[in-house]
């Protein structure tokens, strides 16, 4: 889905890709006549639904993205599409376990080596050389060391 114009200042794409932007209208007055007509659901529920059912699906995350002049929101109908929209020389270079791999991995904000090695199935050697390719491929982002390590993804 595209929407025109840039996101309201303070309101980062940042925010929105971790589904913690504030919420402010574009129109507040507009907003009020829709909500009190019920043409709009409660203000400050739509980032938090979205996620929710998305995860509730077992579906990849929603992604935001800036395609100027417009704000992006890419939607995924099956795990399986989460590797359809990466980019074709990163999706070549992934094996068959990789790309189920990232199907779990797309359904998560973020993920530790433990928690990919039990939801795939893979030992810990193979999960920890999967998320390091993640990371080369800038599908995925180190945050911490150690037992610490998570692995955030990159949207």
């Amino acid at each position: 889905m595209k929407s025109p114009g840039r996101l309201l200042a303070p309101i980062t794409l940042e925010q929105m890709q971790s589904f913690s932007a504030p919420m402010l209208s574009r129109n507040p007055i507009l907003h009020y006549v829709f909500a009190q007509t019920d043409l709009a659901e409660e203000r400050g529920l739509g980032l938090k639904s979205m996620k929710q059912r998305a995860e509730q699906a077992g579906l990849p995350l929603p992604i935001y993205s800036w395609e100027d002049p417009y704000l992006v929101l890419m939607l995924y109908r099956s795990s399986e599409s989460a590797t359809r929209t990466i980019k074709p020389e990163t999706l070549e270079s992934l094996n068959d376990d990789e790309r189920a791999g990232w199907q779990q991995i797309s359904k998560l904000e973020t993920i530790t080596k433990s928690s990919y090695a039990q939801a795939t199935g893979f030992d810990d050697r193979k999960a920890q050389r999967h998320l390091k390719h993640f990371v080369d491929l800038r599908l995925l982002r180190r945050l911490g060391s150690g037992k610490a390590t998570t692995y955030e993804v990159i949207r």
